[in-house]
């Protein structure tokens, strides 16, 4: 042996040698320079590019002849791995150490030319000394065998068949990992291998997992060299496979010849074997799936024996065969493996006894215990030291597989395994035992808590039917496991309960137990209170420093809860709001509960408002409960509540809003001063968005108050209620100072959208004018405020101050954007003094003078963000109140213009594209302006995106251009089509194709789809005439951008581009070729696109796929039918998911019928 490894040392030595310098990448593949490879990116990562390169080369067979790299890959894996380590290995281990290796000995020589080249006397580096130090040196050795192996793996698994390896390459390499396998998995073939070794053990195992599921009858007898000396011969003997691979046979054979001492695996690397097997059965697709199967599920058998052996050791306390909880947690990962792909049902292992491998005579047959029986038991143990939580978790997984799997759904041999399985929890402790022992050990057991409420959870959501039916022993006991799960302290064990209990619901209550139907989510709905209770001492997410509740979890635990909470009120009705609304009546309910409540009543407010809508006797009994609740909020204390409990409230107020705009419609206003008392305290957010919902779901009420003051103040009706005749114009003017000095934009916007769409349903003309006025007058205060604060703080400097006015006039003038988008006169409720000019006028007569300062201060213009706020607040009255904007129109394109010039705002360019949409259907003097606007923006843009930015950098300013010639396109294609920069339009729009990939491609698409397919826009006839004109111009565009076209949809479609863009790349695609199969000659150039670009992108499909999808497609775009382009998308998406392996070809018979 000693000889050999000399040999083997003395050709690697060189190599190695030269690692230290830089890695030559050489024209073949050989054992000797893999290594050397290895070395180098493994001792010196900073410096191994090539190396990598090199290896990843032979990975992918390029630059070498087919075959060479995989005889480079045998002799690589004999070369570290040498047989004869079998013959000498009971000297190894007298010797107490491993015999010094090939590998060891080149890192060895690389080290002794670094120290040589460091301590020469032209070298100014650091000399470096050589690992003595046995372990170290073993450490580094076993790291290198490690990568050539994962490479190795990655190599055989991704390797096409027409490279894969020959049968004497297979037998070679299966014979050299064969014997690493042995070498390092222990000293007498039944102890354990050692740890420092797993990583290296685990890579050979994949490796001869991957050889055998691509060698037909592999999987069978890998399985018996695997476990050759462990079971009795009779039990190999049923291992027979689909065929008898002569490499595989060749290795067998050996294996069986030597003594087993020398020969055999330990159980332990067996057991690893065998679990690793499914995922490299899953991952190979090289091999007919047919050929895996049938291997596979020749060895269930033997599979579900060596499961019983293992766990029936456990069970008798003789674990010194099979390395303790190692071999048994293994044997559990064993048959979670193999459940799911083999379809191991209940029925099957409740109805496999245990065949006794080790010793035939040990149990009689009619006394063996069958594998559920096993399972059963180590999850009935009452301690942990009977069965640690690790074998725990394992042993609920395993079974959680053949609960779920259905093929034997309705047997009565499945129902035997429930019955058995729900009779053990009261008479073994079945799930019950092991959660309590989890559950007192904190931390420790949690992990076990989580495995078995995912096991209950689903043996009870699998057998609903019978456990919802109560008849059967054990069925209360598992619904009283899982409420307790539910309110557990482990967070993660909560959620899978909440699936059960829509399994329930879903089973008639007729086929339910009695108590399995109001009482039952009577107490769901108390524990869900529970389990959606923030901790006591909880503040905020930013605050929590116990780190005692995920965040995600619980956000996930609430929306499972919600679908739940959703069919229990429809169950429980109103006593739903009784049982939330007592468990938060009294005085001492904490913090934390009143939350929770309302939070329980807010996930369930869309339903019970549709009731209480309905006005029946129980409905009105709920809305009369809610009212209560209302008003005893309405009147708490703010300060002393917590922050949470401040949002929830605010919440439910805005939620509830049509059940007051019914039955509190005299105390709408009360409940608007509680929500700008909640603005006022910091819950800006939650109440702006409330007092939205309040002002839209009680606008009749607010109407009807108005009306009712307004009236009473001039002496018409009744006794005034307030003092002023604009009580609702008062209390949304407060209300939008409010949250303009406390809320952030996004509330300051919800607000003035609120008031906005108020003010125009007001009957009466004058009182919209002054409830605008009302709302517009603190956002001009406060606008004017934050300019003059800019233009004073301008010349002092003072940045942190001039930021937060700059945050100011942003805010103020959001408020005013939306007040102006929300003002439609149209939806305005017909009424006395209905109006002769916009509502809007006298507003904007206020604001407008603000707005032309800030629009002309250098300081605001030089404020990107400030400036994007001011154009979209032209764009807003431009789009909804064009008769207003029209006479400032010329001197805002100017500014616009002027502004996109020095800044390039995508917010000026959405300007133009509102003018365009109003105004682009004006005379011809304006048509021209327009073409003119148009040829100068695409200049600046195209400058712009070829000098100082590429358009992937700027996708906001790439979308809003493209979104502007669409305008064009739609609204003035005569200034599109005449524009001198027509073609660089289109050219800009092809070539971003090339570097966007979100919405800036999705609107470069579009354009073009329409651009191309203008013959079937739904325009006036005007339009069409315009577009028919330019079809020389549009054709010669098609000509030289189509093939450019083609092959980006195709390949976004083949998985380069993300999901988001399939419909408009499907857009695109149908419009050219319905457009070339239209045109004298254009068919035959399409079918040359669309082959060329599939033949590139497709690569996954076989040329007939390939060939169909085309046909499919054209006969789609010859076809005038309205289905044919509906059908053409669903075709290319059905295309993209047949690349990303989501589909089979067989999808394309649909489209055939």
């Amino acid at each position: 042996m000693c000889d050999a490894h000399d040999a083997g040392a003395s050709a690697a030595a060189p190599a190695a040698t030269s690692a230290a310098g830089a890695v030559v990448e050489p024209q073949h593949y050989t054992p000797t320079l893999l290594l050397q490879a290895a070395l180098a990116s493994t001792t010196n990562p900073s410096n191994s590019s090539e190396a990598t390169s090199y290896l990843q080369g032979w990975v992918e067979e390029s630059d070498d002849g087919i075959g060479a790299s995989w005889q480079a890959a045998a002799e690589l894996v004999r070369l570290i791995y040498p047989p004869t380590a079998n013959r000498n290995l009971e000297h190894c281990i007298g010797q107490h150490q491993p015999p010094i290796d090939v590998v060891e000995q080149a890192i060895i020589a690389h080290q002794e030319s670094a120290h040589a080249a460091a301590t020469s006397p032209s070298s100014q580096a650091v000399a470096i000394s050589i690992p003595n130090q046995l372990h170290v040196l073993r450490t580094t050795s076993s790291g290198v065998r490690t990568l050539l192996l994962t490479l190795l793996n990655t190599k055989i698994r991704h390797s096409p068949s027409s490279v894969s390896p020959t049968e004497n390459v297979v037998a070679s390499l299966l014979d050299s990992v064969w014997c690493g396998l042995v070498y390092l998995s222990g000293t007498d073939g039944v102890g354990e291998p050692d740890v420092a070794s797993g990583g290296e053990i685990n890579s050979l195992c994949s490796t001869v997992c991957a050889l055998a599921v691509r060698t037909k009858g592999g999987v069978p007898m890998l399985l018996q060299m695997a476990f050759a000396g462990a079971v009795n011969a009779e039990s190999l003997s049923s291992l027979s496979g689909g065929g008898n691979s002569s490499a595989f046979g060749s290795v067998s054979g050996a294996s069986g010849r030597q003594d087993n001492k020398n020969g055999r695996l330990g159980p332990i690397v067996a057991l690893k074997i065998m679990a690793r097997i499914p995922a490299e059965a899953a991952e190979c697709s090289t091999c007919p799936v047919a050929d895996i199967e049938a291997d596979m599920l020749a060895c269930v058998g033997f599979v579900l024996d060596v499961v019983c052996m293992v766990l029936n050791q456990l069970q008798q306390q003789e674990q010194q065969r099979i390395g303790a909880n190692d071999g048994t947690k293994l044997a559990l990962q064993v048959l979670s493996n193999w459940a799911g792909p083999c379809h191991i049902t209940l029925t099957q292992i409740s109805s496999v006894p245990l065949s006794s491998l080790a010793d035939p005579t040990s149990i009689p047959k009619q006394q063996r215990p069958s594998l559920l029986d096993m399972l059963i038991s180590v999850l009935s143990q009452p301690t942990s030291q009977s069965v640690p939580f690790d074998v725990v978790v394992a042993a609920s997984e395993a079974l959680m597989v053949p609960v779920l799997d259905g093929a034997d759904f309705g047997t009565p041999t499945r129902l035997q395994a429930s019955v058995a399985l729900l009779g053990a929890i009261p008479s073994r402790g079945f799930l019950l035992n092991p959660i309590k022992v989890a559950t007192e050990a904190v931390w420790e057991g949690d992990e076990a808590v989580r495995s078995l409420s995912n096991l209950a959870s689903t043996i009870a959501a699998e057998e609903v039917d019978l456990v919802a039916e109560g008849a059967v022993p054990g069925c209360l006991e598992l619904v009283d496991i899982l409420l307790g799960l539910q309110v557990h302290r482990v967070h993660s064990a909560a959620i899978a309960p909440l699936e059960t209990w829509l399994a329930v619901q879903d089973v008639p209550p007729s086929d339910r137990h009695p108590n399995f139907s109001a009482p039952l989510f009577g107490r769901v709905v108390q524990a869900l209170l529970l389990r959606a209770s923030y901790p006591r001492d909880f503040v905020s997410w930013e605050e929590d420093e116990t780190d005692t509740l995920d965040r995600q979890e619980f956000d996930e635990m609430r929306r499972l809860a919600s679908d739940i909470l959703t069919s229990t009120y429809y169950l429980l009705r109103v006593d739903y709001i009784d049982v939330i609304v007592s468990s938060v009546s009294g005085r001492q309910s904490s913090w934390e509960a009143m939350e929770s409540a309302l939070w329980c009543l807010c996930a369930v407010s869309r339903d019970i408002v549709d009731e209480v809508k309905k006005n029946t006797d129980e409905s009105n009994k709920a809305a009369k409960k809610l009212v209560g609740l209302a008003q005893q909020l309405c009147a708490s204390d703010i300060q002393r509540q917590h922050v949470l409990v401040r949002e929830a409230v605010a919440t439910f107020l805005g939620k509830y809003s049509p059940i007051w705009n019914i039955h509190l419609s005299d105390s709408i206003l009360d409940i608007l001063a509680k929500l700008k008392a909640y603005v006022e305290s910091g819950t800006a957010q939650a109440a702006a968005k409330a007092t939205r919902q309040v002002l839209l779901g009680c606008s009749k009420s607010l109407i009807l108050i108005s009306q009712r003051a307004h009236q009473a103040h001039a002496g018409a009706v009744g006794t005034p209620t307030r003092t002023t005749p604009y009580v609702v114009s008062v209390a949304l003017g407060t209300m939008m100072e409010t949250v303009l000095s406390r809320g952030e934009e996004e509330s300051v916007r919800l607000v003035a959208e609120g008031s906005a769409r108020l003010c125009v349903q007001l009957r009466d003309w004058p009182l919209v004018q002054h409830s605008l006025c009302a709302v517009v007058d603190p956002i001009r205060t406060r606008l004017s405020l934050a300019f003059e604060h800019i233009q004073e703080h301008h010349q002092q400097q003072d940045q942190a101050r001039l930021e937060s006015c700059f945050h100011s006039l942003s805010s103020c003038l959001g408020a005013f954007e939306e007040v102006c988008r929300f003002c439609d006169v149209s939806t305005a409720s017909s009424g006395d003094g209905m109006p002769k000019h916009h509502p809007l006028v006298e507003a904007l007569t206020a604001v407008w003078p603000v707005i032309t300062d800030i629009s002309l201060s250098q300081t605001c213009r030089s404020h990107e963000s400030t400036m994007t706020a001011v154009l979209a607040v032209h764009s807003a009255l431009l789009s909804n109140t064009p008769e207003l904007m029209a006479p400032h129109f010329p001197a805002t394109v100017t500014f616009i213009v002027k502004l996109y010039e020095d800044q390039n705002n995508s917010a000026a360019l959405d300007y133009v594209a509102a003018a365009v949409e109003q105004f682009g259907s004006a005379g011809s003097g304006e048509v021209a302006s327009f073409s003119d606007l148009l040829a100068h923006l695409t200049r600046c843009t195209t400058s712009y995106l070829t000098t100082s930015r590429r358009p992937r950098d700027c996708p906001s300013l790439v979308e809003a251009y493209l979104e502007m010639c669409r305008r064009y396109l739609l609204y003035c294609p005569h200034a599109l089509v005449a524009c001198p920069e027509f073609s660089s339009i289109f050219a800009l729009a092809v070539g971003c194709l090339g570097e966007c990939s979100g919405n800036d491609c999705r609107a470069a698409l579009l354009l073009m789809a329409q651009i191309i397919g203008y013959k079937n826009l739904r325009v006036s006839q005007t339009t069409s005439a315009v577009l028919n004109a330019a079809s020389g111009t549009i054709d010669h565009l098609i000509s030289r951008h189509g093939e450019a076209i083609c092959k980006k949809c195709i390949s976004s479609l083949s998985g380069s581009g993300p999901q988001m863009l399939w419909p408009a790349c499907s857009e695109c695609l149908y419009a050219l070729v319905s457009y070339l199969c239209s045109v004298s000659g254009g068919e035959p150039l399409a079918w040359k696109w669309m082959c060329l670009a599939l033949e590139a992108d497709a690569k996954r499909l076989s040329p007939e796929t390939r060939q169909a999808v085309i046909s499919i497609l054209f006969g789609f775009a010859k076809d005038k039918n309205s289905k044919s382009k509906p059908r053409a998308k669903m075709l290319l998406t059905d295309y993209a998911k047949l690349c990303s392996g989501d589909s089979s070809p067989a999808v394309l018979t649909s489209y055939s019928v």
